[in-house]
């Protein structure tokens, strides 16, 4: 018990000098909180640190993605994570430590049913799974933690500000401290140059184990593979929807592979590429699809060469590439020819991509001093590595080849 009960150390953030003087300095704002003081009538120098003058908004974007981030990242590397949520009636940001609030299984089965789901097979019902949460469970006699403390408005200057004293509670209860690597940042809170910094190692083909190291190493920032993973791809999706459907707020969920390869070769200023497309339903596409044989086996229909290769197959590439789990891979194979086109080949505007080749400026340059010399791989009937990948030697040469 006694380990659960701790005052967190120093909460640093930057603030302006004064109103009028926004020389950022930095302020350990942990000796404001827990005053038992109401917000200040006429918000001076006298009685109010402020923030810096270029945080002048007050719209619900503006606070998730700049307000919150300054102060979740403070107490991140105090070692506790906190939410924020906005008090139309003082005008001010509450924050709390996450386990604040008890949780409550049947008022997030209804908050999650209410939601829209992120999927591209939306008829499909969500996967079962554990239910795991960081609230304290009334049920189990644990304790809810009364650390809080407030951020204010000023509507008049148009600028935020923190009182010399306040109300709240500095002290934690219920659970442990701990390190900062060992809490989980949302990628929402992520700060806007580390942001930056993530996607400029994306962008050098640097792994996402390598961009987690650099960030943990900078900022004791934990986060994990598949949140590096998700903004790598959320990157690629946000580069789709502003080159084709600008107009388009939704979800990434509709977006396929094939897009993404498109918007990154349409956005690279030294790359040339040609795409051949067709219609879904032209009757041009012929979609090899597994069937039951006779004695109740998987058979390969119209599929017939020996891949040599051990790691994927021709029902493996299916699977992956429609989208669907062997059961129903089945049932669309024995259910008609017309069925769906792979879904990581289905473009936004309904077309499939056939085939994609492209060359970086430097090898067309190369091709032009000496167009006698063309080197390709021979090994053109499987699935082979191109020896050539930064040159823009397209993979699966072979289908270019046969659409030829």
């Amino acid at each position: 018990k006694e380990a659960n009960e701790w005052t967190p150390g120093r909460l640093v953030i930057s603030i302006a000098t004064s109103l009028t003087n926004d020389n950022q300095i930095e302020l350990d704002f942990s000796p404001t909180i827990g005053h038992c003081k109401n917000k200040p009538r006429n918000p001076s120098d006298d009685n109010c640190h402020w923030l810096p003058a270029h945080l002048n908004q007050n719209t619900e974007m503006f606070r998730v993605k700049t307000i919150h981030p300054i102060f979740v990242n403070t107490c991140h590397r105090a070692g506790f994570k906190i939410h924020g949520d906005w008090v139309d009636d003082e005008d001010c940001i509450l924050f709390r430590c996450t386990r604040s609030r008890y949780h409550n299984e049947d008022t997030n089965k209804n908050y999650a049913e209410g939601r829209t789901r992120d999927v591209k097979n939306t008829s499909k019902p969500p996967l079962s799974r554990d239910n795991k949460t960081e609230r304290p469970i009334k049920e189990d006699g644990e304790e809810t933690c009364k650390f809080k403390f407030r951020v204010y408005w000023d509507e008049k200057r148009k600028r935020w500000f923190l009182p010399h004293q306040q109300r709240g509670l500095l002290q934690h209860c219920g659970h442990s401290h701990f390190q900062s690597e060992c809490l989980r940042m949302k990628t929402k809170f992520l700060p806007e140059e580390e942001h930056k910094l993530a996607e400029d190692c994306f962008d050098t083909k640097n792994s996402a184990t390598t961009t987690a190291n650099l960030l943990n190493y900078r900022n004791d920032i934990g986060l994990e593979w598949h949140q590096l993973h998700y903004l790598k791809t959320k990157k690629k999706n946000d580069m789709v929807i502003r080159d084709l459907d600008p107009g388009n707020s939704s979800s990434g969920a509709q977006i396929s592979a094939a897009d993404r390869a498109l918007a990154i070769l349409h956005n690279d200023s030294r790359v040339s590429y040609t795409a051949l497309t067709a219609e879904a339903k032209s009757g041009l596409i012929s979609i090899r699809r597994r069937k039951k044989g006779v004695d109740n086996s998987i058979t390969v229909e119209e599929v017939n060469e020996n891949l040599d290769d051990g790691v994927d197959s021709p029902q493996s590439f299916a699977l992956r590439e429609l989208g669907m789990d062997e059961d129903e891979l089945k049932s669309a194979s024995a259910s008609s020819k017309d069925g769906e086109a792979p879904k990581n080949l289905r473009l936004k505007n309904g077309q499939v991509l056939l085939a994609l080749a492209w060359t970086m400026d430097e090898s067309r340059r190369k091709f032009d001093m000496y167009p006698e010399i063309i080197r390709m791989p021979t090994r053109i009937s499987c699935h082979c590595q191109c020896y050539w990948p930064r040159q823009g030697v397209c993979k699966c040469l072979s289908s270019l080849v046969r659409l030829a």
